[in-house]
């Protein structure tokens, strides 16, 4: 991981505008649930039409603020990703520009690079999921189910750890 970091630090605009996405994103997922009870309490058990399309609106922009900030998310993790497979594959190419080719096919070398390097810009791609997005979805869920229930937030920290 160490050895990345470096080529991940030219990304960090990219970096950080793909975790905001991913929190909008995750913030929007989370509050669907919670806009479904004031829904059933404020529409249907008050047998308000309107409350249930006020509502209902609102969650239907929760999840379009989801849609657009899980799109945004990939779109600047994916920039990020290929910006680090950029600076990898260039450095990699003026090592390779130094090394004697006396006991290499250079074919091998193409094709070993390009393999090495998009097993990188996944794993980078994957990163973003793991170490930004699931923290954050872990924490708003159990804020949400904590504004909903106590009790069943409780459990669900009770489970986790």
């Amino acid at each position: 991981m160490r050895s990345l970091l470096p080529y991940a630090k030219p990304q960090a605009k990219n970096i950080g505008l793909a975790a905001l996405f991913l929190l909008i994103e995750v913030i929007a997922e989370t509050s669907i649930p919670k806009l479904m009870t004031f829904a059933v309490k404020y529409g249907v058990s008050a047998e308000s039409p309107s409350g249930v399309l006020v509502w209902g609106g609102a969650m239907l922009l929760a999840a379009l603020a989801g849609c657009m900030g899980g799109l945004l998310g990939l779109r600047f993790a994916s920039r990020a990703s290929q910006g680090v497979g950029a600076d990898i594959r260039a450095d990699m190419f003026d090592i390779i520009q130094d090394m004697s080719m006396d006991n290499f096919d250079a074919s091998s070398f193409s094709v070993r690079i390009g393999f090495d390097v998009n097993q990188i810009q996944s794993l980078f791609q994957m990163l973003f999921r793991i170490m930004i997005r699931a923290p954050l979805l872990f924490v708003f869920a159990l804020i949400m189910a904590g504004s909903i229930d106590w009790g069943m937030a409780s459990v669900f920290i009770c489970v986790a750890l």
